[in-house]
């Protein structure tokens, strides 16, 4: 318990480092600034007690990092062993993380259901590592969720969320995405306590 607990106190300090490049004090949501963007201040899909979603538009990502069979209770240790790896990469290459942290499923999570989640960061070079797979995140239209769900607790929400979309006539495809809000400031005095689900609109 005592390791996990340690585990618990570096992970705002490990996202903060998957944010940033060299010494620069860049915050996810200048790098989200970056590669989002919100279609409309008030287009607005859906919401309910515990979420809601709007369109967003995403420019094209490579997200660097490793494949794991777990279950999604485990996302946040996860978070905090990929992130380590793929910092030492990009420093030792001198590239620039351009977002957050974030996990790939190429189907719903469930609850204590064990599956395959790619975790990574993106990357603003591409090369081969030893190791290490890249995943593309297409450019195109997105439905973005934004929950009230912890790293690691989301799994209950996926099949309401996708469900209640689709009931509203939204077309999605896979895979979808997950990563966390960014509610920390410069001084590093608030932690992260949101994820956000991202659905892409099929063609």
């Amino acid at each position: 318990m005592a390791i996990i607990r340690r585990l618990s106190y570096l992970l705002p300090l490990l996202l903060v480092a998957c944010t940033s490049s060299g010494g620069n004090k860049t915050t996810n949501s200048s790098n989200q600034s970056q590669t989002e963007e919100i279609i409309s201040d008030d287009n607005v899909v859906s919401s309910s007690i515990d979420y809601f979603s709007r369109d967003v538009e995403r420019k094209e990502m490579w997200v660097l990092g490793r494949s794991y069979k777990t279950k999604p209770e485990a996302l946040k240790t996860l978070y905090i062993a990929t992130s380590r790896l793929v910092t030492n990469v990009v420093t030792e290459n001198k590239w620039i993380m351009t977002g957050s942290i974030m996990a790939i499923y190429e189907e719903l999570p469930s609850p204590h259901k064990e599956i395959e989640i790619f975790v990574g960061v993106p990357v603003n070079k591409k090369k081969e590592i030893d190791g290490f797979k890249w995943k593309k995140i297409p450019a195109g239209k997105y439905i973005k969720a934004t929950t009230n769900y912890g790293l690691g607790e989301s799994a209950a929400a996926w099949q309401s969320i996708h469900k209640d979309l689709t009931e509203r006539g939204k077309n999605l495809a896979f895979p979808v995405y997950e990563y966390p809000s960014d509610s920390r400031n410069r001084e590093m005095t608030t932690v992260v306590s949101q994820c956000n689900l991202l659905f892409p609109k099929s063609k």
